[in-house]
């Protein structure tokens, strides 16, 4: 955006440079628009920059987004004053962030029956979870086996409850929203500030299986901070149970969590969210796990015949 100049080990903005010439009031417009990440990069381009991007009004309506709904204005300007600003209120309190995805990666492997000639098949199994969290204790949640960068789309939405429209247009139409493509699902979320624990309910989409019909999942997952980030970040939702309710009214079913596939990570839309998501869920080396399979599951008479490794998708 603006011209930098290295001198020795010091950075100096270009006095020529065209976002230097830009009035404030233009800038404050700009920043308006901007995420709380976006602001915070912002922050560091130069000194008007810098100024601007910390502006109580700018932050003020991140504050308003994130507790208006639960909180009158009078006792949050209130608070915001015990804690010295907008923009530090916002980083002190736990939230969560509405301008992006929460993402899960799962992956495990799955041994086929003997088919008979003496080999077994092994299945790779990938797929993706998503939380999109509104203000209002509003959720879309959504589990395929499609990566990020062609999930968001059908997700960076500025209303819970576009994607359902859509879905109810295409099915009124004849179209093609009523089999078993995977489409999101709009839940409700709770967050306790206090402990920091999220609790989502979202219903579950599985036309082929009339049984899951009227179904439900349910998420309990502890609000953090990933490696590396500053305190306050509330980039990370780890999980902490997981359950299924079924329609008929009987007991939950209780999944496995497993601790190294229990994170969601939070990318921000904008210019970031691609490199942001090819560096947490980069596709794992398929070599590496199909030798882990050699190891851990082939029987010695086995050792002749070669396992084809099978990458299946699985929604649930």
């Amino acid at each position: 955006m603006t011209a930098l100049k290295n001198r020795g080990r010091t950075w100096e903005i270009d006095g020529n440079s065209a976002a230097e010439k830009l009035p404030v009031d233009l800038l404050r417009r700009i920043f308006q628009l901007l995420s709380p990440a976006d602001l915070a990069t912002v922050s560091r381009v130069c000194r008007t920059f810098f100024t601007v991007s910390f502006e109580p009004a700018l932050w003020r309506r991140h504050c308003l987004d994130a507790w208006g709904d639960k909180e009158p204005l009078v006792d949050l300007t209130a608070r915001a004053c015990r804690y010295g600003g907008w923009r530090r209120m916002y980083r002190s309190r736990s939230h969560l962030h509405f301008h992006g995805l929460y993402i899960q990666k799962q992956q495990y492997l799955r041994i086929g029956g003997d088919d008979g000639t003496g080999t077994r098949r092994v299945f790779f199994v990938s797929f993706y979870r998503y939380l999109r969290f509104f203000p209002g204790g509003k959720v879309l949640g959504m589990t395929t086996p499609e990566d990020p960068l062609a999930s968001r789309a059908r997700l960076q939405t500025t209303r819970w409850d576009t994607p359902m429209q859509s879905q109810r247009s295409e099915i009124a139409a004849g179209g093609v929203a009523c089999s078993d493509q995977v489409v999101p699902v709009a839940g409700e979320y709770l967050l306790d500030e206090q402990s920091r624990i999220v609790t989502v309910t979202l219903p579950i989409h599985q036309p082929r299986y009339a049984e899951m019909q009227g179904a439900l999942v349910c998420y309990v997952l502890a609000l953090s901070d990933a490696d590396g980030r500053p305190r306050g970040a509330n980039d990370l939702l780890k999980l902490l149970e997981h359950s299924t309710l079924s329609a008929d009214g009987s007991a939950p079913t209780y999944h496995e969590v497993k601790p190294s596939q229990a994170e969601f990570h939070f990318t921000p839309f904008g210019s970031q969210f691609r490199k942001v998501a090819e560096k947490l869920f980069a596709d794992p080396d398929d070599v590496k796990m199909f030798n882990r399979v050699q190891l851990m599951q082939r029987p010695s008479r086995l050792q002749p015949r070669r396992a084809g490794c099978v990458r299946i998708a699985q929604a649930s």
